[in-house]
């Protein structure tokens, strides 16, 4: 299983990142990269640094969840502001556009 989820994300790496680079930074497309890419590389030190926290973790509630608890309000949190504002960028933007984009996004 963990080996067919890092075949996906390598693939994603390797075919979709250099795509949207060219898309969301047209003249930079490799510093674009370089930045999304360490990014990405920073976010793998997020679990190491949670389990440490939450190793030394002293609470009523136990050591786990109130990770659990306030993650899942952040999350929660953050698709309501990616909802909403995919909302606003539909409203503001122009539908032939957005018909064009939609195409785009099932052709790749």
């Amino acid at each position: 299983f963990v080996g067919a989820y890092g075949l996906i994300q390598v693939s994603m790496f390797m075919l979709v990142l250099p795509r949207e680079c060219s898309v969301l930074f047209p003249d930079r497309e490799s510093l674009g990269l370089a930045g999304l890419l360490g990014l990405a590389g920073s976010t793998q030190l997020v679990c190491p640094i949670a389990g440490l926290f939450s190793d030394r973790m002293a609470s009523p509630f136990g050591r786990r969840r109130p990770f659990i608890v306030v993650g899942t309000v952040v999350l929660l949190l953050s698709l309501s502001i990616l909802w909403y504002l995919s909302n606003v960028v539909h409203a503001t933007s122009d539908p032939e556009e957005a018909n064009a984009d939609t195409r785009n996004l099932f052709i790749a």
